[in-house]
């Protein structure tokens, strides 16, 4: 990370914590929010599409900051907000799996 940059604005957060050569930050992330037992902890996550299909045509596209899965298949959508708003409780809503960090 470059000195100066704030890993919490949108397009440092993804190029941080969604590049294929740093998942171990990603899965640290995890387990920091998450607070697992050490037998559970992740130790590798394989980041995928941030892109959601729709199902039907009346469906939004959903892009997550990051995706990713672990290796006992659990998926993790990962977003970064700067501000807990109305508009978030929204999304929280709308996307599975989703934890907040503020």
């Amino acid at each position: 990370m470059i000195p100066g940059i704030d890993p919490k604005i949108d397009i440092a957060f993804k190029k941080v914590f969604g590049s294929e050569s740093w998942t171990d930050l990603t899965a640290s992330l995890i387990n920091a929010v998450l607070e697992p037992p050490p037998q559970q902890r992740l130790v590798e996550v394989e980041l995928l599409n941030p892109y959601s299909e729709t199902m039907t045509l009346d469906d939004k596209v959903s892009i997550l900051d990051i995706k990713g899965r672990d290796d006992q298949g659990q998926l993790y959508n990962l977003e970064m907000q700067m501000l807990a708003t109305a508009a978030l409780e929204s999304r929280k809503r709308d996307r599975s799996n989703i934890e907040t960090i503020n």
